[in-house]
């Protein structure tokens, strides 16, 4: 949610020394819409995926030009070079396959992504596996428990960070401090995983760096 009116303001304010942190102010948690996602994967009766939608304009800063149209001033506050990493899609695509819209586009149907807010930093090598003893998957599968009855979740993120682990949209672990993270378990559900950067203060209390998406274990 964007109040552009205060943008522009805190904009002319922060902006040399903090410009990439403009939009922490105006990013929430989409908690109603995670909490319908949780809950129609909870169902079992269909899966959903998400993938993030970034609304990039580069129409909010300031112009000043000259009768002659030669520009004294124009500063733009959300270019698109910072507008494009405010969220992201990151997709995991099999190896040996070629880099096209078909691969990617397949890769998104079967939930192997995941969203970053880039601009908070760099989410480039982000995972979440699953591990049964005998068989391992990556987001948006499904794996079953192992001849042992269990499932060993893993998240690995490119720095320290704290990670929750959600089960059917009710957090069940939370590591703090770590770039990695296990979770044996031994239910069936839907799981997945947020990631925050504590370390950024008060800027992102509360706000996700990173979404996963789930891995379906039966």
């Amino acid at each position: 949610k964007i109040n552009y009116a205060l943008l522009f303001f805190d904009g002319l304010w922060s902006y040399f020394p903090y410009a990439d942190f403009l939009f922490t102010d105006f990013y929430e948690r989409p908690d109603g819409n995670l909490k319908r996602w949780d809950e129609i994967n909870a169902a079992g009766r269909q899966r959903i995926f998400a993938v993030a939608g970034n609304d990039a304009h580069a129409n909010v800063g300031l112009s000043l030009q000259e009768q002659t149209g030669k520009k004294i001033l124009d500063l733009k506050l959300d270019p698109y070079a910072r507008s494009f990493r405010v969220v992201r899609n990151h997709v995991l695509l099999e190896k040996g396959w070629p880099l096209d819209a078909e691969s990617l586009l397949s890769a998104l149907r079967r939930g192997h992504s995941y969203i970053a807010f880039d601009l908070f930093g760099d989410a480039g090598g982000f995972r979440f596996t699953a591990d049964n003893g005998a068989d391992s998957r990556v987001m948006g599968d499904e794996i079953s428990l192992g001849a042992a009855g269990t499932v060993r979740l893993s998240a690995r993120a490119p720095v320290k960070c704290r990670m929750l682990f959600f089960r059917d949209g009710q957090a069940v672990q939370e590591v703090k401090d770590s770039a990695v993270a296990e979770l044996t378990v031994e239910r069936g559900g839907v799981y997945r995983v947020e990631v925050y950067l504590d370390q950024l203060g008060s800027l992102l209390d509360g706000k996700p760096w990173i979404i996963s998406n789930p891995i379906f274990v039966r």
